[in-house]
């Protein structure tokens, strides 16, 4: 589909008349849903579905993507120990260059992940 100008123009007057009315859109839109929710239903079992073949058709690539991704990480590690930092700073170095979100429950299981590496060494 090709929109100029006066096509977008008024797809956004458009949508500015339905936000000034957004509650009342708002409610029809939840009857829909719920009078809909077996099309709904369909349609994202259709887009999951899909999803899944596409995942499986992506397997190769992303097995080859996570391979090399492991290597770069263990060689980020073993360049860490080259430098002459421990098993332990490497360790904390490479989990820093990961940047995980900040969660006090995952920053708590890397500090024990950490401890548990450091005694098996």
């Amino acid at each position: 589909m090709k929109l100029d100008k006066e096509d977008v123009k008024e797809m956004t007057e458009d949508l500015g008349e339905m936000l000034q009315d957004a509650e009342k859109y708002l409610a029809i839109g939840k009857v829909l849903v719920v009078a809909g929710k077996p099309v709904l239903v369909d349609i994202l079992k259709t887009i999951m579905k899909t999803a899944v073949d596409v995942r499986r058709a992506l397997e190769p690539e992303i097995a080859e993507y996570s391979a090399i991704s492991t290597k770069a990480t263990h060689r980020d590690f073993e360049n860490y120990r080259t430098a002459g930092f421990t098993k332990e700073q490497s360790f904390a170095l490479v989990l820093a260059s990961i940047k995980p979100f900040n969660s006090e429950a995952f920053v708590n299981s890397v500090k024990d992940g950490a401890k548990s590496a450091s005694t098996k060494s």
